[in-house]
């Protein structure tokens, strides 16, 4: 029997029409404007999203200057997002 695929039936949804409901780590495909501005190269990634005390929501990212995880944060512009699918665990 061969591996499973779980992201079968699974579908991006467009950051415009609604965020994650809790905190956590979500594949996200990064706006074009974005990616430019911040030399980003890839167009998919796996950024954290928080929620501040008064309820708003953000997409937030460590890589700056240089790749280096520091003190600024700044906010990703995000278009569209996923769960992250669990990991591969292999045949029982």
């Amino acid at each position: 029997m061969g591996a499973t695929d779980n992201n079968v039936g699974r579908k991006w949804i467009p950051a415009s029409e609604r965020l994650p409901e809790k905190d956590g780590d979500y594949l996200v495909c990064f706006d074009e404007e974005f990616r430019k501005e911040n030399d980003i190269f890839d167009e998919v990634g796996i950024v954290p999203y928080e929620e501040d005390c008064s309820g708003f929501g953000y997409w937030v990212q460590s890589f700056v200057d240089g790749g280096c995880v520091g003190e600024d944060w700044e906010e990703v512009k995000v278009t569209a997002w996923l769960p992250i699918p669990a990991p591969y665990r292999g045949e029982k």
